[in-house]
């Protein structure tokens, strides 16, 4: 099974039986009225064996073909941005694009990549993801949100939060945002930490002083 066809296979819900027979359609080419002609026995034998071919976790794929495997540690903040946007919005509904960037392939080559050789390295990156932001909790804040585990964001909330970092990190320049998502993520993340905090810092100051005035003038 492709990447691409896994990509169109999952999106349908299993835990809806209407969907069954498009999930069979997609990953057989099967198309939907020749599916309808099958006796419901042997469609479920060949519903089971669509499950079947589904990709399980296995070892990561270090290169598919001429193509090598990035290392995670070695992505810029905007590859950062990139796979944090994609695996928010749902990892199965852009594991071609992600395919495309992790091995740095064309689009059309990723689509055609077999599912199997590089699911690992898509649980792989969720995984690594998680770490980051546990990493970044000051940044992320997702301690304060009452569960370690809570890395849920609205897509909008997403990409309105690193574009804000960005234009933060560019001093509001717009020719400074190319230099600015060059960067390795972990810098950039470290920067946005440490500013976090000193505007922390401020704001205390700020009502300390204000509390300080208002004591004074009793």
């Amino acid at each position: 099974m492709t990447v691409g066809m896994f990509q169109s296979a999952i999106a349908w819900d299993l835990d809806d039986v209407k969907n069954h027979k498009p999930f069979v359609s997609t990953i057989t080419k099967c198309s939907l009225q020749n599916l309808s002609f099958l006796d419901e026995e042997t469609f479920n034998i060949l519903l089971a064996a669509c499950i079947t071919s589904l990709p399980i976790d296995g070892d990561m794929t270090k290169s598919v073909g001429v193509f090598q495997l990035k290392d995670f540690d070695t992505f810029s903040f905007g590859d950062f941005i990139d796979i944090d946007v994609y695996i928010a919005d749902g990892l199965t509904k852009h594991v071609v694009d992600l395919v495309a960037k992790l091995y740095d392939m064309p689009i059309e080559q990723a689509a055609d990549t077999d599912i199997q050789k590089v699911w690992a390295t898509m649980l792989a990156l969720a995984k690594w993801r998680e770490l980051v932001y546990k990493e970044h909790d000051e940044f992320f804040e997702l301690s304060q949100g009452g569960s370690d585990d809570t890395m849920e964001f609205s897509i909008n909330r997403l990409q309105l939060m690193w574009y804000e970092a960005v234009l933060s990190l560019s001093n509001g320049e717009f020719l400074n945002i190319g230099p600015v998502t060059d960067r390795p993520y972990k810098e950039a993340l470290n920067f946005l930490t440490w500013k976090k905090n000193e505007i922390a810092k401020q704001k205390l100051e700020q009502v300390k002083r204000k509390y300080d005035l208002q004591k004074r003038a009793r």
